[in-house]
């Protein structure tokens, strides 16, 4: 008797579904601070990996044309 009960595959698809509500907004902390500038050191890398990174999108994109 408690097979009655599952509902068949078929049924299973024909309930309609409801995606959960959507999370809540996360609470802005109130000493949220920018974050500190980078060492000097760190400067010259990163310029030079955005440098890097963007050439190599350019090739990229002159490769596609």
């Amino acid at each position: 008797p408690m097979f009655h009960a599952a509902p068949t595959p078929y049924q299973h698809t024909s309930v309609p579904y409801y995606p959960p509500p959507p999370p809540p907004p996360l609470p802005i902390p109130s000493l949220a601070v920018p974050p500190p500038p980078p060492p000097a050191s760190d400067v010259g890398t990163q310029s030079s990996d955005q440098h890097d990174l963007r050439s190599r999108i350019v090739k990229q994109i002159e490769y596609y044309f």
